[in-house]
């Protein structure tokens, strides 16, 4: 039995157990890819172990024998990883409380500052409106239309009652006018805070959807590292140990 046929063996190919030609063995390999000859599929993980069982083997004793258990070795690959992924989760956790913070501080001073923009407005406009009024009450009682007759008893009263063509067709509609004005300078104002209040929830929504995702992907990509990469890797050098151990076997038997 040669080298390349032990090497199957160790692989989990122990159809090859008989086989006395490497060449002829590898040929067979390449030709079927092992088909039929697996005592375990390589590369699963299971708890069994995969062991050269041969007949040549089993007639002596101190034969080196090859096992090697995935399912171990791909757990112990997990816990090593864990750290690492680990330190990455709590990153992401930090920035996930960061950016909650930062866009309740947005929010709140956006609050703020249509606070401050509505005292504003409402400010300007209750100085327009004074200026109308003064304006519209100047040209009326220019024209004599402002004020109207006082009532019977009522002559000691300083000033005397607004004209009733003043009151309906001119002041009336005025104060109309400057309510409308003032309602449109609100809404306007408490639209923007809606929208910031969307836009905020909206903001912390994506952030609690986007965490549990992206730790969902850690913990896949950690599982494959683990299972793809250093579990294999270890296989590979339990195997070059075993590899090294056959060597000064056959060494010593030659």
């Amino acid at each position: 039995m040669g080298a390349y046929i032990d090497s199957l063996i160790a692989s989990g190919y122990g159809g090859y157990a008989g086989w006395t030609n490497d060449l002829a063995a590898e040929n067979n390999f390449k030709e079927t890819g092992g088909r039929g000859k697996e005592t375990r599929t390589p590369g699963t993980s299971t708890s069994s172990m995969m062991s050269a069982t041969t007949t040549g083997v089993q007639k002596d004793p101190n034969y080196p024998q090859f096992s090697f258990d995935w399912t171990a070795a791909e757990n112990e690959a997990l816990e090593k990883l864990k750290p690492y992924y680990k330190a990455k989760l709590d990153e992401a956790g930090g920035d996930v409380k960061l950016a909650k913070v930062r866009i309740k501080i947005d929010y709140d001073t956006g609050n703020r500052y249509r606070e401050e923009d509505l005292g504003t407005q409402l400010a300007a406009d209750k100085r327009v409106a004074e200026q109308e009024f003064r304006d519209t009450t100047t040209d009326l009682n220019r024209r004599g239309m402002l004020f109207g007759e006082m009532e019977p008893g009522t002559e000691e009263q300083s000033k005397a009652p607004y004209g009733d063509i003043a009151q309906r067709f001119f002041l009336n509609p005025m104060s109309e006018k400057q309510s409308a004005r003032k309602l449109a300078i609100e809404r306007a104002i408490g639209r923007q805070g809606e929208v910031a209040e969307t836009t905020r929830k909206r903001g912390v929504e994506d952030i609690d959807i986007a965490f549990p995702r992206y730790e969902r992907e850690l913990g896949q990509e950690k599982q494959e590292k683990a299972i793809l990469q250093m579990a294999p890797l270890s296989y590979q050098q339990s195997y070059g140990k075993y590899q090294a151990l056959l060597s000064k076997y056959n060494q010593g038997g030659a």
